[in-house]
């Protein structure tokens, strides 16, 4: 039975309070705690209020110095983290449970991914009937996100994070080539070297996409900057930009793929390309496997793996 001193918490929404408190003793600010929150600054602002009425104390002096936090806010502090860690161990500890009873195994996969994953996963749905795969597609700073807050089981990465921790199995290889339309002067040359690209107007991702790094990098190592036209988050919007003659892009094979509606396009023969590297599938390093999570690793893994033939993406996380 809840202690009557406790059911005052319950009324208040006090989960929601402590979060934004929180957020903003880890951030220093109420704006920035807003942001991590997707909260506007004066709700952050209203639930600290409410948080420290709930409780009877003062958590917070706000000086022209910024932020500080009373004896009474760092007692709050710790229990705040004390209880978000032991909420997150019961939300692993029973994500085997979820499994179990609800049959449904959550995959985030980044741009770029969302057309070869479904048929990489084919075999295991046909193996195991009775397994829901849930998959969401995002860029790489929404996955890594994802991956922070552990909404997922399981997350197909271009660009591998950065966390030493996390663990990580490599997938099926796939090539780089830059498109042009086929109606551009170089579509029909044979060969090109990358002075004959190097002045040419880019439509590229945006900073921090996988294609983008590799467009760095590619460029990194011949000391020079790409001509950027136009940036788009979207690789099939790059690909209709392309095929009007807007310019030239670095596309995963893919992304362009076989589809009709590409046939406008063609890679061009350039020096060095293309560029090979191996998607990821990553998950967190204290994630208890399930038999069919176990069996869905060992099952993408078992995919052909071709080595790469150049570690641009491994210099592009460096520049």
């Amino acid at each position: 039975m809840l202690d009557r001193r406790l059911r005052r918490y319950i009324r208040n929404g006090t989960l929601t309070q402590l979060a934004a408190f929180e957020a903003v003793v880890q951030l220093g600010s109420f704006t920035r705690a807003a942001d991590a929150l997707h909260m506007a600054q004066p709700t952050v602002s209203l639930l600290v209020k409410k948080l420290s009425e709930t409780l009877g104390v003062q958590l917070l002096n706000t000086t022209t110095h910024g932020i500080q936090v009373t004896e009474a806010g760092a007692e709050a502090y710790k229990f705040c983290q004390e209880f978000f860690q032991s909420f997150a161990g019961l939300d692993d500890r029973l994500d085997e449970m979820r499994l179990t009873t609800a049959g449904v195994l959550r995959i985030a996969v980044c741009t770029g991914a969302e057309s070869t994953v479904p048929a990489m996963l084919c075999h295991y749905c046909m193996q195991n009937p009775q397994v829901r795969l849930h998959l969401s597609v995002a860029n790489r700073a929404h996955l890594l996100e994802r991956l922070a807050a552990g909404a997922d089981d399981f997350y197909v990465f271009g660009v591998p994070p950065e966390d030493d921790e996390v663990q990580m199995h490599p997938l099926c290889t796939e090539e780089f080539h830059i498109y042009a339309s086929a109606s551009h002067p170089h579509a029909r040359r044979r060969r090109l070297r990358f002075a004959d690209i190097a002045n040419e107007t880019f439509v590229m991702r945006e900073v921090g996409a996988r294609s983008r790094l590799v467009v760095d990098a590619l460029f990194a190592e011949h000391e020079c900057r790409p001509n950027v036209r136009m940036e788009m988050d979207n690789n099939e919007a790059i690909i209709c930009a392309v095929a009007t003659g807007f310019g030239i892009a670095l596309l995963s094979q893919y992304a362009v793929g076989p589809n009709p509606r590409h046939a406008t396009l063609t890679p061009l023969r350039v020096e060095g390309l293309p560029i090979r590297h191996q998607w990821q599938l990553v998950y967190r390093p204290n994630k208890k496997l399930s038999d069919a999570e176990q069996q869905l690793v060992e099952q993408l893994c078992s995919n052909p793996v071709v080595e790469s033939s150049r570690s641009v993406l491994h210099d592009a996380m460096s520049i």
